[in-house]
């Protein structure tokens, strides 16, 4: 009994925690992000790399710099799709999840995110070219670009 109280008084805590955390900025798909001149030629190759792991001969990709996305920003960017996709005003931190992080390109985070809420129905293309960039076994949703509205690194 106590165990499990204690285990929701740090749950509540917790969902607080997000309570604070503001949502500006935006988040979207890559290719989106791609053509409003957020991610260039060479920004997008790189996050083809981290996302398949390919190389192209010669290419050298560009460093994460950061490595790790910082626990601040990384609550901003789960608010941010939150607000956008969940359809509920309340957001815990255990809704969503950033399950890769590709890179930080012009103050743009390209990763991959995602709920425990919903169940969605995904789409493999064996190829999909965004760009110049071929990205092979590639789901639209699998690589979103949120551009925090504060200089976040």
């Amino acid at each position: 009994m106590k165990k499990t109280l204690i285990i929701i008084i740090l749950i509540f805590i917790m969902s607080l925690c997000g309570c604070n955390v503001t949502s500006k900025g935006e988040l979207m798909l890559l290719e989106d992000a791609y053509e409003a001149g957020y991610i260039n030629d060479e920004q997008l190759k790189s996050i083809a790399y981290y996302y398949q792991g390919t190389r192209e001969s010669g290419f050298e990709p560009i460093v994460k710099n950061p490595k790790k996305i910082s626990l601040i920003n990384e609550q901003k960017i789960k608010k941010l799709y939150a607000d956008k996709y969940l359809d509920f005003s309340i957001f815990s931190m255990f809704t969503v999840e950033i399950l890769d992080y590709y890179g930080t390109y012009n103050e743009c985070f390209a990763l991959q995110i995602t709920d425990n809420i919903y169940l969605y129905d995904l789409v493999i293309e064996d190829e999909y070219k965004i760009g110049d960039v071929i990205f092979y076994n590639y789901c639209i949703r699998d690589i979103m670009v949120a551009k925090l509205g504060n200089k976040g690194k």
